[in-house]
Formats: C-alpha cells, structure tokens, sequence
C-alpha cells in the first residue's frame, strides 16, 4: 500500500485535534489515552475499486460554519453558499434552551430513510407534509423531524425541482448546537434484557474478541456505562429520501451526498464512526435505512478516511482502534474487519455475499491489509470429479436437509458400486480453511475451501466422504485441479461417492467454523440462508 510521508502524531498533537468549539461535547474519554505511533495508511482514488472510487468521486465538499449552518465548499476550498434550508414544523415550535441536544455525552448520527410511496415523486413540499404530519408517541400525537433531508440530486445553493439534493431541515441554537428532532422512538429495554437485541449482542460478542470494538448502540442500552437519555436527546437524524434500499439500492450520487453530510457533521461535532447508527439498529421493529446500506456506508466512511489527508478525521475513524502498542496500521486493519464481523453476525450469510459484491469488500479490506494473503479471483470453476459423473444418492435439498449434492463415477451394468475411485479436484483457485474428520451423516474426512469471484464476493467448496486427503495444509492457497483426496469406491458404507456443497462465504464464519457439518435440525430455510445449489453454481461459472 502506498503510506503517506505525513509526520508522526504525538499525544500533543492529538490533544489539539480533540480541542472542541463546544466545550461540553467531549470525544470518549478512551480516545484521551491514545498513545499512536507511526503514520496513518493513507489510499489514493486510483487505487479503489471501480464501484467506490465512482461514490468518493461524487462527494460533495462540505461543511459547517460556527453557527451549525451547512455551508457547500468550492473547488478553492472556501464556502459559496448555504445549502437550502426548509425548517419542519417540529424545529420551528421546539427551539427552546430545554430542546438543545445533552451536551454532557457524546453525540451520535441516525440514518433513516424516508419511506417514500414507491413510484411516486415528491417535491420538497412533499416531503415537510411527510415529516408535519402527526404520528403517536405514548398518549401524544407529535411531529416527526430530521436535521436533514438527502436525496439523489447534485447539491445545490438552490434546491428546484423535484430531485432532491441536500437540505438541512432544523436550524441549530446560535453557538451551533443543534436542537433535538423527532426521529427515534424511545427504547425497549425489554428485548436487550431478554438478548434479543441482536445488534447490541453483536457488539458485545465482538467486544470479547477485540477490547477496541464499542459503539454508541451499547451505551444507549446500558446506563451503566453512560448516562441514560433517549435517543433524540444524543442524536442528529438524516433523513434519506426512498424506501427497502436493501432491494432498490440507492444511486451512487445519493450515496456520496448522505456520506457528505456524515463526514461534515463527524467533523464538526468530533462525533467518531463507532457513534454513526441506522435506525433499525436502534428500533428492531424498523427497516431503515437497511443492513446492507450500513454496511456500505461504514465501509464508505473507512475508504474517505484513507483518501483524504486528514488526521482529525482518521482519528474519528480508526482512533479508537489503536490498541495498547499504538500500531495505526493496525487500527485500520480492526476498522474493516468490523464493518463485515458485525454485518456477518447482524444478517444472514446469503446477504453477506450480496453485500460483498456490491461494495467490493474484500478488494477495498486487501488495500487496507497488505499482508493479508492475496487470494486470487477464481475466473472459472471446475467439476470435483472429472470425466464422466453421474449423481446417485441426494441431492440439493433433497431430502431438505441435504445442502450438496452426492457424485461418483458410473457404476457399470451387473455391478453394486463404482468401479475405481475417485479422485477430487479443488474446483478452483482457493485457500484451505479446514481439513478433518467428521462422524456425522457425512462421514469420513473432509476438506473446505475459500475462493473469490471475480465480484468480489466469497464462496465456500465443501468436499465430503473422502477416504483419504491429499497433502494439503490448512490456511495454503492452492490453484485450481489441486488434488484434495480420493473417495474409494470400492469400500462398504456412506463413504463411496463424495459430497459436494458450494456455500457462502460468510457461512464460515458464522458456523461451519465451530461446526464444519451441518446440524441435525437444519431445515431448507437454513440452508437456503447458507448454501447454493452446487451444480447449478458450478454451470454458471464455467
């Protein structure tokens, strides 16, 4: 990767850049014992891949004046104008010194989507009749409000037309602390009690892996680790114009203008990335903005940070994964490995590969990771078996709980079994994640491969009922035809065909990892979640 010849950042210098226009919003007291060395990673747009570097080049430059007012920065770096303001019915009646955000914790960003009638287009007219119009809270009727409301069109001083672009919909108190909005309900504090909160699980279940992993989510369900506010009182809400952005994905240019905006408020408010949450993650009974949306912009806000020299910003990126040797590289390493580790265990493995093609994930985390080992993307993908096959046994789904598909040679007429054995073939350039021994339905030795697609997105070979594996060696990287193993043909039992699956990549982190079979119990929805119909797979990537 290429590394910036920026200075080193000491603890002085740290210090400064935490130094806050409001003197109450303080970054979290772990960011005051940073003690980082090195210089940050830094990327340039060339580098990125084709999808990502498309959205960075779309950004708009902005920011905001002492006033708390978005102000559209010119090429030359100086502002030219405000971007268009039309204040909601809830800021205009609740602008009060008691309606200031708490200024006594750190602050947070909620994404939402609007929820627009799909196939129909509103004006910004539209839109404030939206957020006017009364929705119940308890025993009260009340306005909804956003600081923000974000559409696909390119930012303008002017917003015309019916394509939005950017507008700040609540003006903030004088010295630019913003007023709260009318966005999130309160929490149910009864799920979390119950661990049903995945979410908050999630992050907890990280956060024993890796001591740098928290976020805001956990704080507001635990008053012992901050105090306890409802969730408008701690938060800037940007409302995004649409609906199910995890089956109609938002434009490039809508993308970089909601990224826009998080990066200035993040600047602004010192508020880091840890503190940006959807709404759905807050509220379980709520889809926006969508799992995958999060996930892109989180990875989104990890590539900004690298492409852009700015050290107050990587410090509200990756800062607070500076674990106790200071390493910054490493830092960046922790930041995108979360981005998929909590998409991975917040979502299903299906959506996970989806979700890797669309952002190009690994491509971006090998930027950010040079020693990881390069597994190259496999162009074509084999038979396991080669010549002729013939499937004798189950099938994908057949009976249900059946995620593969069971092969071997010909068995020749007048004969009980397959005359000679068969050899296994890795299907494709790919790296080994396990080799052994299972007792189950599957039994026999198994092996289980990772490859890459050209997408960008992972997928799983799984190889059963061997007899005996080749010389092979877990995390290797072998190319395509490799030798895995033998299935003898000739022995009595399970054991005379292979069992062959193609699952998602994600399904390994998320199980196969702990248990390399299947459970007992796993039904076509489970493995619908997990897996993919091998031959049919293996046909398409010819």
């Amino acid at each position: 990767m290429h590394r910036t010849l920026a200075r080193q950042i000491n603890r002085r210098d740290f210090l400064k850049l935490a130094g806050l226009n409001l003197g109450a919003v303080l970054l979290p007291a772990s960011f005051l014992a940073l003690r980082p060395s090195g210089a940050w990673p830094a990327l340039s747009i060339e580098q990125l891949p084709d999808k990502i570097a498309d959205i960075i080049e779309r950004l708009p430059e902005l920011a905001f004046d002492e006033a708390g007012t978005l102000n559209l920065i010119s090429q030359t770096g100086h502002p030219y104008g405000k971007a268009p303001q039309a204040r909601t019915r809830w800021n205009l009646q609740h602008s009060t010194p008691y309606d200031r955000l708490a200024t006594d914790v750190p602050w947070g960003i909620v994404l939402h989507w609007f929820g627009d009638a799909k196939g129909k287009s509103l004006d910004l007219a539209g839109y404030l009749r939206g957020f006017n119009g009364r929705r119940r809270e308890g025993d009260m009727l009340i306005n909804t409000s956003s600081h923000f409301l974000v559409g696909g069109g390119a930012p303008s001083i002017v917003q015309e037309g019916k394509e939005i672009g950017i507008v700040q919909t609540q003006a903030p108190d004088t010295d630019g602390v913003p007023y709260q909005a009318a966005h999130v309900r309160g929490l149910s504090i009864t799920p979390h009690l119950n661990q049903k909160q995945y979410f908050v699980r999630a992050y907890d279940t990280l956060a024993k892996r890796d001591a740098t992993v928290h976020s805001l989510l956990q704080d507001l369900y635990n008053t012992q680790s901050s105090p306890w506010y409802h969730p408008n009182q701690r938060t800037i809400a940007i409302e995004i114009t649409g609906t199910d952005f995890d089956d109609d994905f938002p434009s490039p240019q809508k993308i970089a203008n909601v990224l826009g905006v998080v990066w200035a408020l993040m600047r602004r408010y010192r508020i880091s990335a840890s503190r940006v949450l959807g709404h759905h993650e807050i509220q379980m009974n709520k889809g926006d903005p969508g799992k995958q949306f999060m996930a892109m912009m989180r990875l989104l806000i990890g590539v900004k940070a690298l492409v852009q020299s700015d050290p107050l910003m990587k410090l509200l990126v990756f800062g607070q994964h500076i674990a106790q040797d200071g390493d910054m590289e490493k830092a960046v390493v922790r930041y995108f490995k979360l981005a998929r580790d909590y998409h991975t265990l917040t979502t299903k493995p299906v959506q996970v590969y989806t979700w890797e093609a669309l952002s190009q994930y690994w491509q971006v985390y090998r930027l950010a990771d040079p020693n990881l080992q390069a597994l190259k993307a496999a162009g074509r993908f084999n038979a396991p078996i080669a010549g002729t096959v013939i499937k004798n046994g189950y099938s994908f789904l057949n009976p249900e709980n059946h995620e593969g598909i069971d092969l071997h040679h010909p068995i020749l007429s007048g004969a009980t079994r397959p005359e000679k054995p068969a050899e296994v073939q890795l299907v494709a350039d790919g790296q080994c994640l396990y080799l052994g021994e299972v007792q189950d339905c599957h039994a026999g030795r198994l092996a289980i491969f990772r490859h890459q697609q050209p997408d960008a997105a992972q997928i799983l070979s799984v190889y059963g009922h061997l007899t005996s594996l080749g010389d092979l060696s877990v995390d290797r990287l072998y190319p395509a035809g490799t030798p895995i193993g033998v299935v003898d043909n000739q022995s009595a039992g399970c054991g005379r065909f292979l069992h062959f699956a193609i699952a998602y990549g994600a399904a390994w982190d998320l199980d196969l990892k702990e248990q390399p079979s299947i459970p007992l119990g796993a039904g076509a929805l489970w493995i619908r979640e997990r897996y993919l119909e091998p031959l049919k797979y293996l046909e398409s990537h010819a």
